[in-house]
């Protein structure tokens, strides 16, 4: 018997040996074949069409490859019309083509003007001769902006499809009919690789090439059902970065960038033999053979998986033109070790691993195969090597926001099924896939969660197990998948009561000795299970393990022996178990540990990013606490380290998206408080962890965005034995990700971390806030960061800006020095509601009396935005437009004031003081109160609003509101009285007096002292028709109401000064009266 298995391993041995033989014996053929290709001549294999004396039309041919196609052309006897927007680059094509004067025909067009094509075809004609019939039309011309989706204009994109596709629809239809007529023509489309592969920050120029090859392979397949295609050819060509200048500043990756001269050889070349499809260069063709995955034979079928897993490592291109495919269902299909068998499964569970690495898109297009249902049900498996591969895969799937949490709480059992996962639609699992947010408006009972059946409890159940001894990429992985999906209260509340608390203080605890690794990704779990949530971050804080609590393990884990990441991490949890209000302020822990520890990391000795990620943590520790804001501010040199940071960010040779990674993507950001994109400490891997391939790879972490309002998480991998740790971002091996984008990333993290920090450290105090602005270049800083490119960095600064903004002496004096408002103003027509809601709030302080940016507010610009703002659905967004205004009309001229009032209008007016929301009622208040403030302007306005006003004032007075609301209405009519001939609209309005009379009678002392102030400036003698209003107010009995008052208020006044203050008003009312009197008496 051992004999026969001996000979049975040696056989089956012997067949792999030959399969992989043969399959390298194939791929060096392949390759030397179109390796020869390079050198044998097409012309050698085809005759090439004669084009002497044919009419070329090409558009764009006044630059680029359109100019050398058009010099090309020339040369080999075509007559050629050239269109292009631009008369230096046709003028400069015709001194190119000296010599050809007479086959060169060179018009200016735009495009974008449907009309201008068929006038200019038109054109042709006249000056060609009637008849003329274009023989090839070159659709060349095209434009590249190189923005992300949300920096685009609406123009950008609009014109990018105008021109590199829409333009193709109406040169066709002018030139086609004629081809048609004679019975010959060439239509020739110049698209792009990106016609058929995405690519980040080219979003508009990708669907502008993906349309004009849809339209090219249309236009075709309508040629061919008209039984014109032997007449009329086709062509598309599919060229890949070309160093034009068009893409200056696009990482090309692996593949290196083509000259012009090239690519116009090969499409002349492949115009000339009327190729159909024209790629350059020839290798982006050959997409890898995936046939033999389907194949029957195990052996060529497990070659076939092990080939598409080592080829796509790195290479997002690559993993693309595999998806592409539809090869993640076959795979999903192998991953199944009762279909295949457990070789197979674990190299399909590694491929699908790997092409998860690649893009969004791919990451969609493995999820939606089923991938994740089977990678969950590989988990009840025996064999241990498939369990870690398919927790390895999960891990890699849930780094994403895509990642569809909701099957880790699904409790149905899914236990192996033989059935293909792909198709299997009556899966309970694969049924509920759904966004990751839709878990948490759900109420779960969270009792279900421990049956042993669900998934959720099947995965703590493996946490806690000893299955191997390299079990710790198990624990590992799984307290990184679990940390991805706690993304709101209850599924923290879930996994605190499956008993998450004490596993992660058992992976923790010193004694149980578990691997680096472990202890940064339970950390990490700890982290997301803490945010936000006072009820188990004080479970947390109570925990005691094997004798120690939780605590102190975190308190001994930022200890300075352990590696910085390790500090961090504990820093971190501990900074969200106190923000969860589980920890006092000045628990030593915190304070002498937690706090040094996350500036000490700050110090610019440190890794970039460390540092980035360590001030972001800090300015999130000290943001509600004066004394931990005081503490730090003096505590090893912090102010310093901050500067440092925006001096180091700023010295970096780079600019804000300059480069282009085409295939490359940036995984979403929707962490609490708009955090650090890339919110990755990330190590270099020792051991085969990460991405799967037959030898040991170096790897790095990716940001895991957070769809709910939960911290992102971060996958933690394995790290090297040293203490110190290597900080990377991007995919690995193929540089892809380039230095240059790595450098970016890590700018902007710099920047806006150390914004954060000073907005957070000058909240509150004058000193600290002086202390900052101080700082050399800090407010240079600042104002690059308002108009930085990176949103992120812009909102920091614009934080930074605000929390500065509160200082009446910066006001003074940096702010005016420093110009603020010139970006401010920019900024508040940001269509960004965090830029506009910052914006504004600053805007609300430098409108303040004594600060001199306040002038350069004062005109119908300001005035339209802020009143726009009062109607926003947004009560902060209402609250500071009304505030803003109400500043501005402080002390404002006449003019002013009535621009506020027409432009703001009585029926918004009347709806601000209907507003819910009690801050924006008393705003609105004081805005009235300031645009009634000097006798001109008391009697102009209400000349013209009187009758408006009133009633605003007696909706007021006559509501449910707070007395501070009242007393503002009160105060109104305080500065109403004190008008020439305002006064009547108080006098002829007996509602208004019956309210004076009531509030003289009121118990609140501040409605009574408002009230007969009101008196005061209505009987006031010096006024004209004084002895009217007094004699209509003694008619009354306003004057005994005031003896009374007098009377109530003269003991209290002795222990009160609010009765102090109330009681000389009311003599002061007294006295005009009694002067009425005594002239009345003489």
């Amino acid at each position: 018997m051992e004999q026969q298995k001996n000979s049975s391993s040696k056989m089956k041995m012997t067949r792999t040996t030959s399969n992989r033989f043969i399959s390298v014996l194939l791929i060096f053929y392949y390759l030397i074949k179109n390796f020869l290709l390079l050198f044998i001549p097409i012309r050698l294999l085809k005759q090439p069409k004669n084009i002497h004396d044919k009419l070329i039309l090409i558009t764009g041919g006044g630059n680029g490859i359109g100019q050398l196609m058009t010099l090309k052309l020339l040369k080999l006897g075509a007559k050629v019309i050239v269109w292009d927007i631009d008369p230096l680059a046709l003028d400069r094509t015709r001194k190119l083509a000296k010599g050809y004067d007479k086959k060169l025909f060179c018009y200016q067009i735009d495009l974008c003007q449907k009309d201008m094509i068929k006038k200019m075809a038109k054109q042709i004609e006249n000056d060609l001769g009637n008849g003329t019939r274009v023989d090839i039309l070159i659709n060349n011309a095209g434009i590249v902006v190189g923005k992300n989706i949300l920096d685009l204009s609406d123009d950008e994109i609009q014109r990018t499809m105008m021109v590199n596709t829409i333009s193709h629809f109406f040169t066709i239809r002018t030139f086609l009919p004629g081809m048609i007529e004679q019975k010959s023509g060439h239509i020739v489309t110049i698209s792009s690789v990106a016609g058929d592969i995405g690519a980040g920050s080219l979003t508009d120029y990708c669907t502008s090439k993906f349309a004009a090859t849809g339209l090219t392979e249309s236009l075709e397949f309508e040629l061919a059902k008209a039984n014109l295609d032997k007449q009329i050819k086709i062509s598309v060509v599919k060229p890949w970065v070309i160093t034009t200048g068009m893409f200056d500043g696009l990482d090309s990756g692996i593949f290196p960038p083509l000259k012009p001269e090239t690519v116009a050889e090969k499409i002349v070349e492949g115009i000339l033999f009327e190729q159909s499809v024209i790629v350059i260069p020839w290798y982006f063709k050959f997409i890898i053979n995936l046939e033999d995955i389907y194949s029957s034979d195990l052996n060529v079928c497990y070659e076939a998986v092990r080939r598409l897993k080592n080829c796509v490592i790195g290479s997002n291109r690559l993993k693309g033109l595999v998806l592409e495919q539809n090869v993640s269902e076959r795979l999903v299909q192998l991953m199944n070790p009762q279909t295949t068998n457990e070789q197979i499964s674990c190299e399909a569970i590694l491929a699908i691993t790997s092409l998860a690495k690649g893009t969004e898109q791919h990451l969609k297009m493995i999820i939606d195969s089923g991938a994740v249902p089977q990678l969950l049900r590989n988990t009840y498996l025996e064999k241990f090597e498939l369990i870690e591969a398919s927790l390895r895969g999960l891990r890699t799937i849930f780094k994403s926001r895509l990642a569809p949490i909701d099957l880790i709480y699904q409790t149905d059992n899914i236990t192996p099924a033989t059935s293909n996962p792909s198709s299997s639609s009556s899966s309970s699992v694969d049924n509920q896939q759904q966004s990751p947010s839709s878990s948490s408006s759900k109420t779960v009972d969270t009792q279900k969660f421990q049956n042993p059946n669900s998934i959720l409890s099947h995965l703590f159940t493996l946490a806690r197990r000893n299955i191997s001894p390299s079990n710790y990429v198990v624990k590992e992985c799984i307290a990184n998948i679990l940390a991805s999906s706690c993304q709101s209260t209850e599924h923290q509340n879930i996994m605190k009561d499956l008993g998450a608390i004490q596993i992660i203080a058992s992976y923790l605890h010193p004694n149980n000795r578990n691997a680096y690794q472990v202890k940064l990704a339970a950390l990490n779990w700890l982290a997301q299970l803490c945010f936000e949530n006072e009820p188990v971050s004080l479970l947390v804080a109570d925990e005691i393990y094997s004798n120690q609590s939780l605590l102190d393990m975190l308190f001994d884990l930022m200890n300075a022996l352990n590696t910085y990441e390790m500090q961090f991490f504990a820093a971190k949890c501990m900074t969200y178990i106190y923000r969860s209000q589980a920890m006092d302020s000045q628990d030593k822990r915190l304070l002498y540990r937690c706090l040094p520890t996350l500036i000490y990391l700050c110090k610019k000795d440190k890794e970039s990013s460390i540092r980035a990620q360590a001030a972001e943590e800090l300015a999130y520790l000290i943001d509600v606490d004066v004394s931990l804001q005081k503490t730090a501010s003096i505590c090893d040199h912090l102010i310093n380290s901050l500067a440092d940071m925006l001096r180091q960010s700023s010295n970096l040779y780079f600019a804000n998206n300059s480069r282009i990674t085409i295939g490359s993507s940036t995984a979403g950001d929707n962490s609490r408080k708009s955090s650090i994109a890339s919110d990755n400490l990330t190590t270099m891997a020792t051991m085969l962890i990460d991405e799967p391939m037959d030898t040991t790879i170096l790897t790095s972490a990716s940001p895991l965005p957070s769809s709910s309002s939960l911290p992102i998480c971060q996958v933690v991998n394995t790290m090297s034995s040293s203490s110190t740790s290597t900080i990377t971002t991007g995919e690995n091996n193929n540089g892809e990700t380039t230095t240059a984008n790595n450098n970016n990333n890590v700018k902007n993290e710099l920047r806006q971390a150390a914004f954060k920090v000073f907005a957070s450290l000058g909240a509150n105090d004058e000193d600290i806030r002086k202390r900052i602005i101080e700082t050399e270049n800090l407010m240079d800083e600042v104002m690059n960061g308002l108009e930085d490119s990176n949103l992120k960095v812009k909102l920091a600064a614009l934080r930074c800006l605000h929390s500065l903004s509160r200082s009446v002496q910066q006001l003074r004096t940096m702010f005016q020095d420093h110009a603020v408002w010139l970006p401010l103003r920019t900024l508040l027509q940001s269509p960004t509601y965090e830029i506009i809601m910052l914006a504004s709030s600053v805007l609300c302080n430098l409108l303040l009396e004594f600060s001199p940016s306040k002038q350069h507010f004062l005109d119908r610009f300001a005035i339209e935005l802020l009143c726009d703002l009062t109607k926003r659905d947004d009560v902060q967004l209402r609250l500071n437009g009304a505030w803003a205004l109400m500043n501005m009309a402080y002390q404002a001229d006449e003019d002013l004031k009535t621009q506020i009032l027409n432009r703001l209008g009585t029926d918004q007016i009347f709806r601000l003081l209907s507003d819910s929301d009690v801050n924006i009622l008393m705003k609105t208040l004081g805005l009235l109160r300031n645009l009634l403030s000097t006798k001109p302007h008391i009697d102009l306005i209400m000349q013209q609003h009187g009758k408006q006003i009133m009633q605003a004032v007696i909706l007021i007075l006559e509501g449910e509101h707070p007395w501070e609301v009242k007393e503002q209405a009160l105060c109104i009519l305080v500065n109403i009285a004190d008008g020439n001939k305002a006064k009547e609209f108080i006098m002829s309005n007996e509602d208004v007096l019956n309210k004076l009379i009531s509030y003289l009678l009121n118990s609140n002392v501040n409605l009574q002292k408002s009230a007969v102030f009101c008196i005061i400036n209505l009987v006031w003698h010096e006024n004209e028709n004084s002895a009217i209003r007094q004699e209509k107010l003694i008619e009354l009995s306003v004057p005994k109401i005031l003896q009374q008052l007098l009377q109530q208020t003269q003991i209290s006044q002795m222990n009160s000064s609010q009765h102090a203050s109330l009681y000389g008003k009311v003599k002061t009312a007294l006295d005009e009266f009694n002067h009425f009197n005594n002239i009345n008496n003489k």
